[in-house]
């Protein structure tokens, strides 16, 4: 051993714990960042077709969203949660469309509606087939839950091998 040896070992201990700190700190640092992402990432716009559902809900048919009621909605559409914009007709889920998954970003928000930023595209039954209509639309949540109903002053049909554009019509 040199002379120095004794006086150099507290140095190095030193700079282990300073090192240890430091990646204490950038461990934080990168849970934090991933948590960031992560709540980013669920606000990321999001609306697509659902599969096609089995069999028809039944729809109840809901007293309209309140000012207050959208203002409490709000936060959890834009939460990143998927809900879904079913179509109806009648009282039942009209299957022969898929229903709409959508979160994030999707939603355009004012007390006033709460409706798809940008319109959906629907396609009725292949071509050869029966037309389609949509009476309404309904909202529900992640678990199945329905939460809103919007009825149409005028039912909207879409004849077998087309394809309609609900522009500004989905509306709670």
């Amino acid at each position: 051993m040199t002379e120095d040896a004794p006086n150099d070992a507290p140095e190095a201990g030193d700079e282990i714990e300073a090192l240890r700190a430091e990646v204490a700190s950038l461990r934080d640092q990168i849970a934090v960042l991933t948590a960031e992402r992560d709540k980013a990432n669920r606000k990321i716009a999001r609306m697509v077709p659902k599969p096609k559902a089995p069999k028809s809900r039944t729809i109840k048919r809901l007293e309209p969203l309140t000012p207050d009621a959208r203002r409490e909605l709000a936060p959890l559409l834009t939460s990143g949660e998927e809900f879904e914009i079913v179509f109806v007709a009648g009282t039942k889920e009209q299957i022969d469309i898929p229903a709409i998954g959508i979160a994030g970003d999707a939603w355009d928000i004012s007390t006033q509606k709460l409706r798809p930023r940008s319109a959906p595209e629907v396609t009725g039954r292949p071509a050869g087939g029966a037309a389609v209509q949509i009476t309404g639309f309904a909202l529900f949540d992640g678990q199945g839950f329905q939460i809103a109903f919007q009825e149409l002053p005028d039912p909207i049909t879409i004849p077998a091998g087309g394809r309609v554009k609900l522009e500004r019509t989905i509306g709670f």
